[in-house]
């Protein structure tokens, strides 16, 4: 039996079929290694947000605050940061590994000066795919620590992508962020205790 005009159609099909499936596991792979491991905001991502430490320490100066350094981690030190706008702000990371990883978000933060200006109570949600890891405070005598270290289980992470998702409290728009980055390793830095 000859196969027919409509068989040797399929054969072509089907084997353009299997090819684009044995090589679906490439692109993932190759389209995950272009998401980035850190963000060093204000250099590698520009915006309408963009800060820098003195336009920051001034901001700060009115509030009688004084602004703490940018982080030395992962020598992403630069003094500029990104606004966080009160619709909150989105970027995707890659974990370096399929394990556990370390979520580090250096936030712009201060300390108080004599004669603080009491301020409102702020918050900032933080969201990793979906789920929400940590809310942090400022105002009414709480301080952001910074760099902001979260621990990533491994189910948290699938595919090892982690999108972040920073939500102010409600038409907020007073945190800001110098970078963010992704560690197979815990902090080496000792932790701050919290200041009242």
């Amino acid at each position: 039996m000859r196969p027919t005009e409509t068989h040797r159609k399929r054969k072509p099909r089907g084997l353009l079929f299997l090819l684009l499936l044995a090589a679906a596991p490439l692109w993932a792979q190759d389209h995950l290694m272009r998401v980035p491991v850190e963000l060093n905001f204000g250099q590698d991502v520009q915006s309408p947000n963009f800060m820098t430490a003195r336009e920051i320490e001034i901001r700060g100066r009115n509030l009688n605050l004084l602004l703490l350094p940018d982080h030395p981690g992962r020598n992403l030190q630069d003094f500029r940061a990104e606004g966080i706008p009160a619709s909150g702000l989105e970027f995707e990371l890659r974990a370096p590994g399929s394990g556990r990883v370390y979520l580090y978000l250096d936030l712009v933060s201060f300390e108080p000066l004599e004669n603080a200006v009491p301020r409102k109570v702020r918050w900032m949600e933080i969201f990793v795919n979906g789920h929400l890891l940590k809310t942090v405070h400022e105002g009414g005598g709480a301080f952001v620590q910074s760099p902001l270290v979260l621990l990533i289980e491994r189910e948290h992470a699938v595919n090892r992508r982690l999108q972040v998702r920073l939500r102010p409290s409600p038409g907020d728009g007073f945190f800001a962020i110098w970078d963010a980055y992704v560690s197979r390793h815990a902090p080496d830095f000792e932790d701050q205790p919290e200041r009242d």
